[in-house]
């Protein structure tokens, strides 16, 4: 934990029992293959082939094999290990979105695993088993108070055992940003990277990746490239992709109301709905859709506009939906998603989109562009009038083939029901119990 002694989970005894009893027959009879199938931990740690040195190593494989008897022992007993938490959220908010959303998700999934989950925020909310501490300016004493076996920072908070890179790193953010500027506004961007209250953020994340005893938990490889460009040294970088529920998000669900909301928009039967979900229009390029859609040519093509800001020109094909709260029912009147944003550290919007069975174009600098095939990852970058005329063929193949777009729909769907938010909570929880082994906080 940082800034304070570890308070250990407790164990039973005859975990130790257990482990003292096969010894080093576990180490010469239990293959690190199986070992890598069974624990999603396993294949974390086997995967950072960066990491140097041999004592290093030797640990690797003996948390491994930890590891695997404690899933065996949970197996056998059906419980689980204990784990006491702490979360660092600027906001905790159960109506949130985004980041806070996710950490509130998080913390409920954890908590109904048996774990005592505690969150320091400057603003939050108490329920579901999860304490809140008020106040990120009292953290020190909050650690002391709670004593977590990890401390988690969702973000670049305070120092902690773990960061949990939802966006990326500041830097790396306003050089992506730079792309959606031309001329006089780009170089003006371009210096005002230099103002103080960007290189205030900047040092500081800088100082937190420079931390030799911190782990970062990156949601895509793009985010992880930022990380280590920024001082992280690339063997405490992990990288898991975003997860969806699919509970919450799927056909089922989405498809219940598509006659009502279409109609709200004015669609009609034959209308194909393209959705652009985005409250920063200019960092995900709505620019580029509106010059795409202006040269399509199929009035029945609609663009669907979802988010804060309405877009200040119109057209005959762009709808302007407003602010969503129900966005499984959006995905639902919905045919296709476009994300050709400049910039996203792993796009939730796409991956929510899949598991309701639409298909998705997007920007080859999304983070989750990574999942997906070639043929829906499109450039943004580059000279203006090939990117247009790329996405301007893909949304065409859309629009006109009903076929390939239920095919795409399907395939897509596939691909997220690979990624449910259950299988992410199984891999977080022998992540942390991966470190808790490794850096011997865990009194096995």
């Amino acid at each position: 934990m940082a800034g304070q002694p570890a308070r250990m989970p407790s164990v039973p005894r005859r975990t130790t029992t257990w482990i003292s009893a096969f010894g080093w027959r576990a180490r010469t009879a239990v293959s690190i293959g199986v070992i890598m199938s069974a624990s999603p931990m396993c294949l974390s740690l086997m995967n950072r082939s960066r990491m140097r040195g041999r004592a290093y190593r030797i640990r690797q494989q003996e948390a491994m094999l930890i590891l695997e008897f404690n899933r065996q022992l949970r197996l056998s007993c059906g419980g689980r290990m204990s784990m006491r938490l702490l979360f660092l959220v600027e906001h905790f908010r159960w109506q949130g979105t985004g980041l806070e959303h996710s950490a509130v998700r998080l913390c409920r999934g954890l908590t109904a695993r048996g774990h005592v989950v505690h969150v320091a925020a400057v603003t939050g909310e108490s329920g579901d088993g999860i304490t809140v501490h008020p106040g990120l300016h009292r953290i020190s004493e909050t650690q002391a108070a709670v004593r977590p076996d990890l401390t988690i920072d969702w973000g670049f908070i305070h120092p902690a055992d773990i960061h949990r890179m939802g966006a990326g790193t500041h830097a790396g953010y306003l050089d992506y940003y730079l792309d959606a500027f031309s001329g006089p506004a780009r170089w003006w961007r371009r210096l005002e990277r230099w103002a103080p209250r960007h290189q205030r953020v900047i040092r500081r994340q800088r100082q937190l990746l420079a931390r030799p005893s911190a782990q970062f938990m990156a949601n895509s490889q793009l985010t992880a490239n930022l990380a280590i460009a920024g001082g992280a040294a690339p063997e405490r970088v992990t990288v898991c992709h975003q997860h969806v529920s699919l509970e919450e998000f799927n056909p089922a669900k989405a498809d219940a109301s598509r006659a009502v909301l279409r109609a709200e928009w004015g669609l009609a039967e034959e209308d194909v709905a393209f959705l652009f979900v985005a409250h920063n229009l200019h960092l995900k390029n709505l620019d580029l859709l509106r010059r795409v859609f202006g040269k399509l040519n199929l009035p029945n093509a609609k663009l669907v506009v979802v988010g804060k800001r309405q877009p200040r020109w119109e057209s005959p094909w762009l709808i302007f939906a407003g602010e969503a709260r129900d966005m499984v029912a959006v995905y639902g009147a919905g045919d296709a998603l476009l994300h050709p944003t400049y910039f996203d550290s792993c796009a939730n919007v796409v991956l929510e989109a899949m598991a309701c069975a639409r298909p998705v174009l997007v920007s080859d600098t999304a983070g989750i562009n990574e999942l997906l095939a070639k043929e829906q990852v499109l450039a943004v970058r580059g000279e203006k009038s090939a990117v247009e005329s790329s996405w301007r063929k893909a949304v065409h193949a859309q629009a006109t083939d009903i076929s390939f777009r239920r095919r795409q729909g399907e395939a897509a769907l596939k691909l997220a029901e690979g990624r449910d938010y259950q299988c992410f909570l199984d891999w977080f929880e022998a992540y942390l119990e991966g470190f808790l082994v490794l850096f011997g906080k865990f009194d096995y």
